[in-house]
Parts: C-alpha cells; structure tokens; sequence
C-alpha cells in the first residue's frame, strides 16, 4: 500500500499540467473527482495529504490482500457520490403566481 501512495505522489507532482499553472488536470486528479467539485481539487493539498499519510506511516506491510477486509463502512460508489451531490440543497426557486 505504501508503494501505491508513494507512486501516486511521484505521479501527481510529476504531472505535466504543473507546467501548465493549473491546479490539477484529468491525467493526475481531476479523472477520479465529479465535475462538481473540480474547483476543490488542489494538486498541493493532495501532496501535502500523501506527505503526511507517508511520513507517518507507521502499518504492518506484510498484509498482501485487503480481501478479507469489510469495506463496507467507507465504500462509496460513483452513484452514491451523485446522489449526495443531487441531494445537496440548492437555491430556493422563487414562488410562482397560480
């Protein structure tokens, strides 16, 4: 898992949209986001997060497989995902005349 994040790290700061002035792009974060919160993603935020998460890794990586692991409290699925976004209260229309 450690070799996962660090290589995910390597790819978002190696990411050739760095040298576009943008704050991510569909090749490192965007692709994995709901076009909703585009504004919420920031390359230096995810790599301040991986550098955190790595520095203080601290887990036994000997365990091979998440298999057997029970996934189902954190499992979020892209329609769920749609559906808090859908679910997300908006503006209030204006009343109509009858």
């Amino acid at each position: 898992m450690k070799a996962i994040l660090e290589g995910a790290r390597e790819q978002i700061a190696r990411c050739r949209c760095v040298n576009e002035a943008r704050q991510a792009c569909h090749r490192c974060l965007l692709g994995v986001v709901d076009r909703h919160e585009y504004e919420l993603v920031s390359r230096d935020l995810a790599l301040n997060l991986l550098d955190d998460l790595l520095q203080a890794w601290d887990v036994d990586d000997t365990i091979t497989t998440v298999a057997e692991s029970d996934i189902g409290k954190v499992e979020e699925s892209e329609l769920e995902r749609r559906f808090r976004v859908a679910l997300k209260p908006g503006p209030t229309p204006a009343p109509t005349s009858p």
